[in-house]
């Protein structure tokens, strides 16, 4: 078997969708149940998980302006976590897994945070 040396190693491909398998320890004390996630490794240990759905919500705020306040405070927690020396990417939580990862520094990874957050401000 492989040794896992990156986080890269540890995204297996499944039918639904590419997805990191917590381990226990993740699980019991870092999982935070279902949703879009910034999640910071270090090393490979997942070590934090920020939701994304985290922030103050205005009431009668504009939906575009919600979700821009929403994709910039979700880009604030992942660059102070980068700044620490952690390794950020931007994750859908779901039955134990993080599922569709993908590293915060890709350029399509605000534009996902920010369907997310028009996806769950719009029910």
């Amino acid at each position: 078997m492989k040794p896992i040396d990156t986080i890269h190693d540890r995204i297996k491909p499944y039918p639904a969708c590419d997805a990191i398998d917590l381990t226990d320890h993740e699980r019991d004390n870092i999982y935070k149940g279902a949703g879009g996630h910034v999640a910071a490794f270090d090393g490979t240990r997942l070590v934090r998980l920020h939701d994304v759905l985290d922030y103050e919500f205005i009431s009668g705020e504009d939906f575009g302006d919600e979700v821009n306040r929403g994709t910039k405070q979700a880009h604030a927690v992942a660059k102070q976590w980068q700044e620490e020396g952690l390794d950020v990417w931007f994750v859908v939580c779901s039955c134990g897994q993080l599922c569709d990862p993908i590293e915060w520094n890709d350029p399509l990874t605000l534009a996902k945070v920010a369907r997310h957050l028009g996806e769950a401000a719009a029910q």
